[in-house]
């Protein structure tokens, strides 16, 4: 392994784990004109499933899970193709475009509670890695050669 494809393994894997702590927070906290009694608060990924009836929320818990397990992937493989950046590319830019949007949510919109911040913080992270990763030149194993 080169010395390239062990830091992009552990900042794959770093983002990985605080996607997945991300999922377990709050998501949004009330904005300001909200009802008092709302409780959208105290909501995480994985509560609101059953409040939402399986509208986007379970979108945001396949994009989810599907981002962590690619990160994973990415890291795990010592295969270096750009598919597995690529997937994490994708699935970073949609977890953001499906954080900014807030679907499901109501009027009016809520801020961004601890686990959508430090989701949208981590999907940016990941996705630029991803690209620094495809912007890395790749060299195989057969032509690499130890020095002497």
């Amino acid at each position: 392994m080169t010395a390239r494809s062990t830091v992009f393994d552990q900042i794959y894997l770093t983002g990985a784990v605080l996607a997945f702590a991300a999922s377990f927070a709050p998501l949004w906290v009330p904005a300001d004109d909200a009802d008092p009694g709302t409780d959208i608060g105290t909501y995480s990924l994985w509560t609101v499933i059953p409040a939402d009836q399986g509208g986007a929320a379970v979108l945001g818990v396949l994009l989810v899970v599907s981002l962590v397990a690619v990160a994973v992937i990415a890291a795990a493989l010592p295969d270096r193709s750009p598919v597995a950046p690529v997937l994490v590319l994708v699935l970073g830019a949609a977890a953001v475009a499906m954080l900014l949007t807030k679907p499901g949510t109501g009027t009016p919109e809520p801020v961004f509670g601890p686990g959508a911040g430090l989701m949208f913080g981590t999907a940016l992270f990941l996705a630029a890695t991803a690209v620094a990763d495809l912007l890395t030149p790749r060299t195989s194993a057969a032509t690499t050669r130890s020095q002497p």
